[in-house]
């Protein structure tokens, strides 16, 4: 159920930017379509991330002013993130990673890492704007990163809205990094 906040400001959100009325505008002119990830309302909030729930699964989107372009790599600030991450959860050792992914969101790369905190499983995903980030995390408590998880995982990214590339022909230079995959079709259905 929306909250009276939501429903207000999603809707001079949707009169204001064209959005459909269940896209959540974010800075930088992002917004997240909620219902398109099988969410629905979201706790808003002015600075930092804004949460989504289901049973099974937490969501986190955030968007920070980021000194990068949308042709910068994201592996090249994905490191350090992840030091950000380790050092502010306290782990000595570094960030837990599970595994690494690259992720096609269209226009642009993403880099996501998944690794586990306490009873939690998170996917972390990093994707980058002209003067922002786009931070997305799952969050669940399990033993393992799943194949549900993953795919839960890649319908909030498919729910973004990102910006056009302010110069969508320039790439800097890229990382050693595979080609990045792509997100599961909306077709394939998650068990929440």
């Amino acid at each position: 159920m929306k909250t009276l906040g939501a429903l207000l400001l999603g809707g001079l959100g949707a009169a204001s930017t064209g959005l459909a009325q269940d896209c959540t505008p974010f800075s930088e002119g992002v917004a997240f379509c909620a219902a398109e990830a099988g969410l629905s309302g979201g706790d808003l909030r002015e600075n930092g991330p804004t949460a989504y729930y289901t049973e099974s699964y937490g969501v986190l989107v955030e968007v920070a002013p980021l000194s990068a372009t949308s042709y910068t790599d994201p592996a090249f600030m994905r490191a350090n993130l992840d030091a950000y991450l380790a050092e502010r959860k306290g782990f000595s050792d570094g960030l837990p990673a599970l595994e690494r992914d690259r992720i096609d969101l269209g226009d642009r790369p993403a880099e996501q890492v998944v690794y586990r905190e306490g009873e939690r499983v998170i996917a972390d995903t990093l994707a980058l704007g002209d003067g922002y980030g786009v931070y997305v995390q799952t969050l669940a408590v399990a033993e393992s990163f799943t194949e549900e998880h993953r795919l839960f995982h890649d319908r909030v990214l498919a729910a973004l809205r990102l910006p056009e590339p302010a110069n969508p022909d320039v790439w800097g230079v890229r990382a050693d990094r595979p080609e990045a995959r792509p997100l599961a079709t909306a077709s394939q259905e998650t068990d929440e």
